[in-house]
């Protein structure tokens, strides 16, 4: 019940996430694909560091309420959505949930209003929303796509052995800097990746922005 991401209502996703389960809607595109391109931008991402080769495949999934990005609460508390608890964000992380549980659209703007003065108040002490190096939910989400990506049958089910093959081509010609992946800043680096080990590309990558890939 704790699994969030901004703007949809938690209660749909603690319907795919928690007590043992975790679901995800799967495009059969992908499950009866023998051979997968995965063409990325390379790009920096608020709460995943990247968002390259492996995270690409966050777009196999077809309802955005089944792809956990943070954990509500501090690490302290067992979540990731940030470093540590104010007033401002205990508050506003409680008025996500409202707006989104609402229908009232006088409620969602009231709730957008109280947001925006709040988010003057927090954003000066960063490490918000799971936007920071401390999530961990975002790469669990990745890790189990990437693994359905690989590993899922035509019937949805995990085989132990690759069901298709996967190829990345990387676009680094103009790669996103800073404030990923919804507003970063242009960069001309002129890089082309590719290769057939989603991992290998990503630690290469990685290695190539300036971040400690472990």
């Amino acid at each position: 019940s704790r699994y969030r991401v901004s703007s949809y209502d938690p209660a749909r996703m603690a319907d795919h996430h928690g007590h043992g389960k975790h679901e995800y809607v799967v495009a059969n595109t992908l499950l009866e694909a023998d051979v997968v391109i995965n063409v990325p931008k390379l790009k920096t991402h608020q709460k995943a560091g990247i968002t390259n080769a492996l995270k690409n495949f966050v777009g196999i999934n077809g309802h955005k309420d089944c792809l956990p990005h943070h954990t509500k609460g501090t690490p302290e508390s067992g979540g990731d959505e940030y470093r540590s608890h104010t007033w401002a964000k205990r508050t506003d992380s409680w008025l996500h949930d409202v707006a989104e549980q609402t229908v009232s659209p006088v409620a969602r703007k009231a709730a957008a209003v109280v947001h925006k003065v709040l988010e003057s108040v927090h954003r000066r002490e960063n490490f918000w929303a799971g936007g920071w190096y401390g999530n961990e939910t975002i790469a669990r989400t990745t890790i189990d796509l990437a693994r359905i990506a690989r590993f899922a049958g035509r019937d949805g089910v995990l085989s132990k052995v690759p069901q298709r093959r996967i190829f990345t081509v990387v676009d680094g010609v103009i790669a996103g800097d800073e404030d990923g992946p919804l507003a970063p800043s242009p960069r001309a680096t002129g890089i082309l990746m590719a290769g057939s080990d989603p991992v290998a590309v990503d630690m290469a990558a990685a290695r190539l922005m300036g971040f400690r890939y472990r």
